[in-house]
């Protein structure tokens, strides 16, 4: 009876799919961590970075951990198609992911025109401005915002706008208004989506370079 030539598979006969399959996992990881790690009014080259570095390190300590193991031919595969992902959902957190949240969030604006139809409506003092401007919100989320946040919405000649601010936080937050950029006067803003933008109150004692990596300034007027 003669003995068969095949040989046990080895550690280096890994089908090339299971890298792929692997990267792929660690992309779907590093975009859901960009969705989260954003906060709108916060500098985007922390949760970047974040991002960016985490992917780095899976591609080169998977890579070594592949090569240790015997199975080389794969650890260059994973290496790259993890650097790749980790390029593209830097991307995704940097640009991408907060103008997506405001953008699935479809009862948002649906939330922020019933904020002005109320103030529009509701008791004002003999200027005719809102008694009643704020209001906090105890349940629930509104694009990257969740509960508890502040909901101040305004209704003059001059625009409408409604800003939520999360709780703990001063001078920062989403906001929904029909004046675009001029909202935001000596502040620090980035659009987002539609009429949908987010701010921050900036380093005014830093004139030369006072908003947070991705936003820009908008002089008093």
């Amino acid at each position: 009876m003669e003995e068969s030539d095949a040989s046990p598979p080895t550690a280096d006969r890994v089908p090339a799919w299971s890298s792929v399959v692997g990267a792929a996992a660690v992309g779907l990881v590093l975009g859901y961590l960009g969705l989260v790690l954003p906060a709108p009014g916060d500098s985007l080259i922390i949760p970047t970075g974040i991002v960016a570095g985490v992917g780095t390190g899976i591609a080169v300590g998977g890579a070594i951990l592949l090569a240790v193991g015997g199975t080389s031919r794969q650890s260059g595969l994973f290496a790259g198609l993890v650097l790749l992902f980790a390029g593209l959902t830097s991307v995704w957190t940097l640009e991408w992911s907060l103008p997506a949240q405001m953008a699935w969030d479809r009862s948002a604006t649906t939330q922020a025109q019933k904020a002005l139809r109320q103030v529009q409506h509701g008791p004002k003092n003999a200027l005719g401005v809102s008694l009643h401007p704020c209001r906090i919100i105890q349940t629930g989320s509104i694009g990257p915002v969740s509960a508890p946040y502040r909901q101040c919405a305004t209704s003059t000649f001059a625009g409408s706008l409604v800003f939520f601010s999360p709780i703990g936080t001063t001078g920062q937050g989403l906001a929904y208004t029909n004046i675009g950029s001029a909202t935001f006067e000596d502040q620090c803003y980035r659009h987002l989506f539609g009429a949908w933008w987010a701010f921050n109150g900036g380093d005014l004692s830093n004139p030369g370079s006072p908003c947070s990596f991705g936003y820009s300034f908008h002089g008093g007027g």
